[in-house]
C-alpha cells in the first residue's frame, strides 16, 4: 500500500573560491525524481562535505557516499523482507531496529575512513561531514555528523532539524550569540566532529513525523554559511518548483560571496 509520494531535486557548485568540489552526494535514480513510498519500503538521501589536504576531502565524502548508500540499500531491502514475516513487532521496535543498524553502518564507516588517513600520506587528515535522511513509514530519520544540516519547511515556517557539531552551535546554545550570528562569526568553520577524522565519532540521530506538502532541504554549509534562514524561506515561498528553487538557493550563496563549495538536496511530501 502507498503511503506516500516523495519529489525532490539536487544540485552542486563549485564556488568562487575553490578549484574542486570536495562535496558529495547521493540521490535514488527514478523516473522523473518521484518515489512512492509503502509499509515495506524505504528510499534515502545522503549527502557530504568532505576535508583534508590535496583532494583527499572529495575521497572520503565520495567513499562514505558510496558505503554507506550501499549499507541503508542492504539494511531497507533485508529489514523490510524481515518485517513482512515479523509484522508482530512493535512499529517502535522497528524505528529503534532502523536507527541502530545505520548507526552502526556509520560507525564502520568512520574506522575505514581513518585507517586509509593513518595508512596513506595524501590522505592524513581527511574527513566529512554527513547528513543522511532514510523517508519511511510516514516518519523521516536523520543522521549527521559536523555542520552540514536538514531543515523542514512546513507552513510558511523553517525549522533546522539538526544540530550543528560546531564551535558556534555550542555558543549559539549557550545563549552567548544568535542563530544569524554563527554564519559571521570569525570561528563558524571550526567544527568539534566530523567523520574519518578520528578513531571515535558522536552520530546525531532523530526521528520526525512528516506531512503532506512538507519540503525538507539538506545542504552543506557552503549554502547556510552564505544565506540566512530568513532567505531560505523567501525562496521556498516564492518557489514555482523544486528545480528553480534549487538553482535560486545556489545562485543565492553564490551571489553572496560563494566562498564554498554548494549542495543542496530538496524533498517535498507530495499529495
Amino acid at each position: 500500500m502507498v503511503v506516500m509520494k516523495i519529489k525532490y531535486t539536487a544540485g552542486t557548485d563549485i564556488g568562487k573560491k575553490y578549484k574542486h568540489n570536495e562535496d558529495n552526494f547521493f540521490v535514488p535514480k527514478s523516473k522523473k525524481n518521484v518515489i512512492h513510498i509503502s509499509t515495506n519500503s524505504a528510499t534515502y538521501f545522503i549527502l557530504c562535505d568532505g576535508m583534508g589536504g590535496a583532494n583527499s576531502g572529495e575521497v572520503a565524502s565520495q567513499l562514505t557516499v558510496n558505503w554507506l548508500a550501499q549499507s541503508i540499500s542492504d539494511i531497507t531491502n533485508s529489514k523490510f523482507r524481515i518485517t513482512k514475516l515479523l509484522s508482530k513487532i512493535s512499529i517502535n521496535n522497528k524505528h529503534n531496529s532502523l536507527n541502530s543498524k545505520i548507526e552502526h553502518s556509520i560507525y564502520e564507516i568512520n574506522a575505514k575512513i581513518y585507517e586509509l588517513s593513518q595508512k596513506h600520506d595524501q590522505y592524513t587528515g581527511m574527513g566529512t561531514t554527513l547528513v543522511t535522511s532514510v523517508f519511511w513509514n510516514n516518519k523521516l530519520f536523520l543522521h549527521s555528523v559536523g555542520d552540514s544540516r536538514c531543515y523542514r519547511y512546513r507552513e510558511n515556517d523553517l525549522q533546522q532539524l539538526t544540530e550543528d557539531q560546531s564551535e558556534v552551535w555550542e555558543l549559539y546554545k549557550m545563549g552567548a550569540i544568535s542563530k544569524d550570528d554563527i554564519r559571521t562569526h570569525p570561528r563558524n568553520n571550526i567544527i568539534t566532529m566530523s567523520l574519518g577524522t578520528a578513531k571515535n565519532v558522536k552520530i546525531n540521530s532523530y526521528d520526525y513525523d512528516i506531512q503532506i506538502d512538507d519540503i525538507f532541504l539538506m545542504c552543506s554549509d557552503g549554502l547556510t554559511d552564505m544565506i540566512s534562514d530568513q532567505e531560505i524561506v523567501e525562496i521556498l515561498k516564492d518557489k514555482t518548483s523544486l528545480d528553480s528553487a534549487s538553482k535560486e538557493l545556489i545562485y543565492a550563496a553564490l551571489e553572496a560571496g560563494g566562498r564554498d563549495n554548494v549542495t543542496l538536496i530538496l524533498i517535498e511530501v507530495d499529495k
